[in-house]
């Protein structure tokens, strides 16, 4: 690693706060599918479908920021070697957690009449993108390791107004667009050979890494993103990283983040840095738990007193997937996949 690679502690409280984030939106989606809306309303409804589902939405995109801002820095050593490594690592991390995920579906699906038949189908379901729905971030970050040595090319020789561009073609055709089509119900065709936004906050990333942003216009962002969502959630719209009002909500939370002495002081924290350290493995994990109580055993935050019922839910399942990651990082295969 070269020596100009600087630390960041914002980072580490960033992502913890992320993936804790992460597991709260799916203590909601995991009941709610579970019950298949049965039931929902009220109070919880506004709680666990508006305003959890709503607040949350950052953290994904803030995950693929970070990694924009980490490895497209020139300060960062990565030739096609590492970027080989980036991408055996996600593979395994499908293997090893992908499959088994897979397995189980069929199992109960199928049951264990012929093994043979229920390997070859989980394998399948597992190369075409069937595991459990969380595991699309893992394709998604193959896919975006595998462009790589392409994304630090061109941030290393791009200029300002090159970068800028980039990122407003980047944002227009892959968030706008798609927003302009469902709010007026066209279909623009003007298209570019890239589908989703993740290359945008792939990008976005390392340009807030030398770039500021004045903090009026992301507080605007926040605030106009935060209403915005609230009012699209309660009349069904969607709200994943490539809605318009998610990008701007999360841009404006990882530019705040960047310059936050709060999260250098969380940093610091012990169960904060425990929880991004392990991240990836809580992460991965933590729907097991999650699937555990809603499927197998039909127990729902419902069962429980509002907010009661959702944060018994979250600690037990962000709780269990640390105590997992940290075991399974005894094995040093497994170490490798997590860390």
């Amino acid at each position: 690693m070269a020596s100009g690679y600087q630390h960041y502690r914002w980072i580490d409280a960033l992502r913890g706060f992320a993936v804790a984030a992460i597991v709260f939106i799916h203590v909601v989606g995991g009941w709610t599918s579970a019950v298949q809306g049965e039931g929902i309303g009220g109070a919880r409804w506004f709680l666990d479908c508006v305003l959890i589902q709503t607040l949350t939405r950052w953290a994904v995109p803030c995950f693929i920021m970070i990694s924009g801002f980490l490895l497209l820095d020139d300060g960062k050593e990565i030739g096609i070697e590492k970027t080989v490594w980036y991408v055996v690592r996600m593979a395994s991390a499908l293997l090893a957690f992908g499959l088994p995920y897979c397995l189980i579906e069929t199992v109960v699906e199928e049951g264990f009449a012929d093994i043979p038949h229920i390997v070859a189908v989980s394998f399948r379901n597992l190369l075409e993108g069937r595991s459990w729905t969380h595991m699309w971030y893992v394709y998604m970050m193959l896919g975006l390791y595998l462009m790589l040595p392409l994304f630090r090319a061109f941030a290393k020789t791009a200029d300002d107004k090159t970068y800028r561009f980039v990122l407003t073609v980047l944002f227009c055709m892959t968030i706008v667009r798609p927003a302009v089509n469902g709010i007026f119900g066209i279909a623009v065709e003007i298209l570019i050979p890239v589908n989703t936004a993740y290359p945008f906050y792939f990008l976005m990333g390392y340009y807030l890494r030398k770039h500021k942003i004045k903090k009026s216009y992301l507080m605007a962002g926040l605030v106009l993103g935060t209403i915005g969502m609230i009012t699209g959630q309660i009349f069904g719209a969607d709200n994943s990283p490539g809605n318009l009002l998610v990008a701007v909500y999360s841009v404006a939370i990882f530019a705040l983040a960047a310059d936050s002495r709060f999260l250098e002081k969380c940093s610091e924290n012990r169960i904060i840095s425990q929880i991004s350290k392990y991240s990836f493995g809580i992460y991965l994990i933590h729907p097991f738990f999650l699937n555990v109580m809603n499927k197998a055993l039909h127990i729902y935050p419902t069962s429980f007193p509002i907010v009661a019922g959702e944060v018994l839910f979250f600690a037990v399942a962000i709780v269990g997937a640390y105590l997992s990651a940290w075991i399974l990082c005894r094995i040093r295969i497994m170490r490798k996949i997590l860390l």
